[in-house]
């Protein structure tokens, strides 16, 4: 399977475990909170009949919040809960709703033609209150119909309304509030008041016989169902259940105002006020909800949050991992490894570093550790771990990220076994390289006192010493002392052969730019790199390098060929 692909497997395997997770947590929430919540304040009636009356409402003075008065009728039996003149038979806390019974609009004539009976029945609601849109139907019933329902959405007028009409009792459609005997439309949202109105275009006169009234109302969906023995149902029959909805502080108050009311907690876009001491039964409130905040409540989410954080982390590293095995194999690594592995300790070969390693001795690559830039890279100080001696050395890390062929890889490895093994006054070591990313990172031997052309033009930002000592009266012994290095002395190696052959490195063109100094009072001079990679002329190289103070400029040098 692709990479992509599995790290898509991987995506939604943990969306559904977050998923999961959460319908847990909500189930346990929701449990929780339905267990703490209190039903009535301290000393404040919390029944009426067998209905429970939760906060904030409340039966009696400083026992419900203001415009949450309950009011218990004990002449009836059992006692009905009233809240203005609603009947109220439900409460739901978590979803804010409360079930009322409202009265049934009526419209009735005589067989003559004329009107009998005629009502048209309003509601009024203060916020925060509102007819639910979402549980409720507007409904008429009727062979001779016409109904309307009025009503204001804040301060505009809103008019729906539906039509019903049939001939006879036998053309009603049975279980089906289509039209022909019954019509149906839906409540619009944030509707405050309603007033519904029946009329008639023949005032019943043809189905007198079996429908001599209209009927009209708003119930709780679910809670109707039409058929042909509606019309007598409906005669003897005076209100039906319908959903309220309510919240706490819709208005949007200025923060100042809010923090003046004790009993509830104000969050909005503006302003955030907790009281920790209200937390237990005090509501926050939102645009449209009403929403308990215990601290069980408050704990589990952030428990969530730190589960989807820590799922999230876990899904990334896992991914970075395998993008760094994926580098790895691609940059030779698994043969460099087991090219290493075959000397079996018996020569002082080249380090595999990982990236973490190097992110580590450069303080993630901080830009005061860097030391020096050129066209294609990057120069870090870097101090090692105690696993490698907390060593010092100079690290490079590519600016071009580009992905190599095998082939490449295979000529990186072996140049990287070879010049790993060069130990030389004169030539910096080659510690090893870390194969995790696009483009390898090479690690070398650390040198802290300049290069041959800082010294010799006298850069202003080496110390005074320095420049003293390498002044230019000085400049042709210098070059008489490299070109001696270079030609006659012989690079040791470590991969000699049993009769103690030593391997003769390519007689170089000297730049100034990759001569540098190792000591100040007993200097040496040493060559940087030249991986063969990288064939360029000793004037690219003078272009290409950028002047690294108080250490490297890691580029190659041209093989030059001579008689």
């Amino acid at each position: 399977m692709a990479l992509h692909e599995r790290m898509l497997v991987e995506q939604l395997s943990l969306v559904i475990l977050m998923v999961g997770v959460y319908v847990m947590l909500g189930s346990v929430i929701t449990t929780t909170v339905a267990q703490a919540l209190p039903q009535a304040l301290p000393g404040c009636p919390d029944k009426c009949g067998n209905l429970t009356i939760p906060y904030p409402f409340g039966i009696g003075v400083n026992c419900h919040m203001a415009g949450f008065p309950i009011i218990c009728n004990t002449s009836t039996e059992p006692p009905t809960a009233l809240w203005g003149n609603i009947i109220v038979t439900a409460f739901s806390l978590d979803e804010a709703e409360m079930q009322g019974l409202q009265y049934i609009a009526r419209d009735c004539y005589d067989k003559q033609g004329n009107n009998t009976y005629n009502n048209d029945p309003w509601l009024r609601l203060p916020p925060p209150f509102t007819i639910s849109d979402t549980k409720n139907k507007f409904i008429a019933v009727g062979c001779d119909t016409y109904a309307l329902f009025k009503g204001f959405r804040g301060e505009e007028r809103y008019i729906t309304g539906c039509i019903s009409s049939c001939d006879s009792l036998g053309s009603v459609d049975q279980d089906s509030c289509s039209g022909v005997g019954c019509c149906q439309t839906n409540i619009p949202s944030g509707m405050k008041n309603r007033t519904v109105e029946l009329t008639s275009y023949n005032n019943h006169l043809d189905i007198w016989g079996f429908n001599p009234c209209s009927y009209a109302f708003i119930v709780e969906e679910g809670e109707f169902k039409f058929s042909n023995k509606t019309f007598q149902q409906l005669d003897s029959l005076e209100n039906v259940p319908m959903i309220f909805n309510w919240a706490i502080g819709v208005e949007e108050d200025p923060c100042d105002e809010a923090q003046k009311r004790q009993d509830y907690i104000l969050m909005n876009a503006a302003c955030q006020i907790l009281i920790p001491a209200l937390m237990e039964r005090a509501p926050i409130y939102l645009e449209v909800t009403l929403v308990y905040a215990p601290q069980g409540v408050i704990a589990a989410f952030f428990v969530l949050l730190v589960v989807f954080f820590c799922l999230y982390c876990g899904m990334k590293r896992r991914q970075f991992k395998k993008q760094q095995d994926k580098f790895f194999k691609q940059n030779g690594g698994l043969f460099l490894r087991q090219q290493l592995a075959s000397y079996n300790g018996s020569v002082d070969a080249a380090t595999i570093f990982t990236e973490e390693e190097l992110r580590k001795a450069t303080n993630n690559y901080n830009e005061e550790r860097k030391i020096g830039e050129g066209g294609y890279g990057v120069v870090y100080n870097g101090n090692l771990s105690a696993d490698h001696h907390n060593k010092v050395v100079a690290i490079k890390k590519s600016k071009v990220s580009a992905p190599i062929t095998e082939t490449q890889s295979l000529e990186f490895v072996n140049e990287v076994i070879v010049l790993s093994q060069i130990h030389h006054k004169n030539v910096v070591r080659l510690l090893g390289c870390c194969l995790e990313t696009q483009t390898p990172i090479l690690v070398y031997e650390y040198i802290s006192h300049g290069t041959l052309h800082d010294h010799i033009h006298r850069k202003d930002n080496l110390n005074p010493s320095y420049v003293d000592f390498w002044s230019k009266p000085v400049l042709a012994p210098i070059r008489y002392l490299l070109m001696i290095c270079l030609s006659n002395d012989e690079y040791d190696t470590h991969n000699n052969t049993e009769a103690g052959e030593s391997k003769h490195i390519l007689f170089l063109k000297p730049c100034w730019h990759v001569i540098i100094l190792n000591s100040q009072s007993h200097p040496h001079l040493k060559l940087l790199d030249f991986l063969q990679q990288d064939f360029l002329t000793c004037k690219n190289i003078m272009k290409l390098s950028t002047t690294v103070s108080g250490n490297i400029s890691l580029l190659s040098l041209h093989e030059i060929n001579t008689s």
